[in-house]
């Protein structure tokens, strides 16, 4: 809903601005060229962000696997019922499934250690997926700024340039 407003603040202004200084024919080839650098800009946004995205969530689930190894390493477990938990517990955060039917332990086990560990490593993994988003989507916004910003500028510099027939002096001598 941000990037849809966002996105609507900005497509106004730059519309305007593609066809300020332009009339006739040229008023038409402004609109058309701004149209298709706009769509190309979404597109690539859309990309850029759903790569940037995708490597976050990465980075995430390879953190919450350490970290889960971490604290099923401190538990007084066995080194094969360490080894299993691990296996099904990354299996899990990699392919977002549900526990298995066969566990990993015995019930009793698992009863102990499901209160201790689970809710530890389901808590960080949250905290970390919601880090890692936040974190790309703050930088998302400083990008879409600076080139709003960049746009409005060089608009100014082409219209004053227009306008005095030299350079960038405001005040024509």
């Amino acid at each position: 809903m941000a990037l849809g407003a966002g996105f609507g603040m900005i497509v106004g202004p730059i519309t305007v601005l593609a066809a300020a200084d332009f009339k006739g024919e040229l008023l038409t080839a402004s609109q058309s060229v701004a149209g298709v650098l706009r769509q190309l800009g979404s597109v690539l946004a859309v990309g850029i962000f759903i790569s940037a995205l995708t490597g976050a969530v990465s980075d995430a689930k390879s953190a919450s696997i350490y970290d889960a190894e971490k604290h099923i390493a401190a538990l007084n477990l066995s080194e094969e019922d360490q080894n299993r938990i691990n296996h099904q517990i990354a299996y899990q955060i990699n392919h977002q499934s549900h526990p298995s039917d066969q566990p990993a332990v015995s019930k009793t086990k698992e009863k102990a250690l499901v209160t201790h560990v689970a809710d530890k490593i389901r808590a960080k993994t949250s905290h970390q997926m919601t880090q890692a988003f936040a974190s790309l989507y703050g930088k998302g916004i400083s990008i879409r700024y600076s080139f709003m910003f960049a746009c409005i500028c060089l608009q100014k510099k082409g219209r004053l340039v227009n306008e005095n027939g030299r350079g960038c002096s405001r005040n024509p001598s």
